[in-house]
């Protein structure tokens, strides 16, 4: 059921022009082929499908013109109907729910936006005795802001996945794994994945779970956004808000490079010992001004637990105040709140200052035994270079070392790298 999206390339050494006939026999085709249909076979492709499909022609982001048809799909049979006219005559062919246009028939999913409460979900073809579940099932093109609202917000409970992000969709974003919020505790947003709905290249129809469709629904979760088909609805398991919630925001200081390197080394192992389990998620941020900026979330931690958390490294601060500072804030949310943005922006506007950002960076992750005394030495000094040039930022919920025996075990059984049961960020 694999799909190849692009244009085929030769898969050999050799970097002659192609011929006609060999264009013809490995490429798809784009607008200005010979083969590319006539107006009239669009508008029969049109009369067969409820979405709309339109002619574009615009520059793209490199300047270089594009152009072909988009299909803004309503349904799944929109999609099907779509691929197999894309089959019969061999055109390029590119899935997405963002802006971004391409050469060809573009299939657009993100007007599948349905949410659907599923308050006892068995997976077809499994046995009912085996499942019940609680569980939603969600569109394709539906934002997590969009599914926590109603997950979160509206039925007090909890989905695994990227909080109140307006852009990424539920589609793409679990089929790369789906790492962020309370991972360490629930597992990757793929691992909590009951079955999804795909439309495969041959334009079938198809349901994959635990019981049909078995290795197909092993790849599409965590094996790579629109690879393996394209996904309509996905079924997520949703599970009990925790009982407390909220954020841990602190500045450390230290007043010289020599006092910041050994901070970092202090640092490190206080979050090997006391952060690296499943009541912690988001990032630390080390920057060029000798600072930690700390900006946690927390579950299932009273008051009490979260003094006795951050004790142990306040104390240490606080003994080497001559070098030292830190400044610190607990705000705690309601649960169901938590991912409410409007709440967030209006309750707690230096919450949200430390989310409203689209970011793109590199990242990699960073296995727990660089964190052991052996070596935390050395990962500090190389955050202390790396950040003589950039912020440098752990993102604790992107790696699953010290996360819940389920959520790990839940995440094995998907198509991620494994390194990631091993990785601390």
């Amino acid at each position: 059921v694999g799909v190849i999206w692009m244009t085929t390339a030769l898969a050999s050494n050799d970097t002659r022009p192609m011929n006609a006939s060999e264009r013809a026999r490995l490429c798809r085709c784009v607008p200005g082929d010979q083969c590319w249909p006539g107006v009239k076979s669009w508008k029969g492709l049109q009369n067969k499908i409820l979405g709309r499909l339109t002619p574009f022609d615009l520059p793209s982001e490199q300047g270089i013109p594009i152009s072909g048809y988009i299909l803004e799909a309503q349904t799944t049979k929109d999609i099907a109907t779509t691929l197999k006219f894309a089959r019969n005559h061999k055109l390029k062919l590119t899935n997405s729910n963002q802006s971004g246009l391409s050469d060809g028939l573009v299939i657009d999913t993100k007007k599948l936006r349905n949410i659907t409460t599923e308050p006892a979900f068995t997976p077809k073809g499994c046995l009912s005795s085996d499942y019940r579940v609680p569980a939603v099932t969600i569109g394709a093109g539906t934002s997590w802001a969009e599914a926590f609202n109603d997950v979160a917000t509206k039925q007090h409970r909890y989905i695994q996945g990227a909080g109140f992000s307006a852009t990424s969709t539920i589609d793409s974003y679990t089929q790369s794994g789906g790492l962020g919020g309370f991972a360490k505790k629930f597992g990757t947003s793929a691992a909590n994945v009951l079955q999804v709905e795909v439309v495969t290249a041959n334009g079938d129809i198809v349901i994959a779970n635990d019981c049909e469709n078995t290795d197909l629904f092993w790849a599409i979760r965590g094996g790579g956004p629109r690879t393996f088909g394209i996904v309509t609805n996905m079924t997520f398991a949703t599970h009990p808000l925790p009982a407390t919630a909220g954020v841990f925001q602190a500045t450390v200081t230290a007043k010289t490079d020599a006092a910041y390197q050994i901070l970092l080394e202090q640092y490190l192992v206080f979050f090997r010992q006391y952060l690296n389990n499943d009541h912690w998620g988001d990032k630390f941020t080390f920057n060029k001004g000798n600072q930690i900026n700390i900006a946690l979330l927390f579950q299932d931690l009273d008051e009490q637990e979260l003094t006795k958390t951050w004790q142990p490294f306040q104390e240490w601060i606080a003994k080497n105040a001559n070098v030292y500072s830190m400044q610190s804030e607990v705000v705690n949310i309601p649960a169901d709140k938590l991912w409410n943005k409007a709440f967030i922006e209006k309750k707690f506007p230096q919450v949200a200052a430390t989310k409203e950002s689209t970011v793109f960076f590199q990242s990699w992750w960073l296995p727990l035994n660089l964190f052991e005394d052996e070596h935390v030495k050395s990962l500090a000094n190389m955050i202390f270079k790396a950040s003589r040039v950039s912020d440098v930022s752990f993102q604790i919920d992107k790696g699953l070392a010290g996360a819940a025996i389920e959520a790990m075990q839940r995440t094995s059984n998907t198509a991620m790298n494994p390194n990631v049961l091993q990785a601390a960020a």
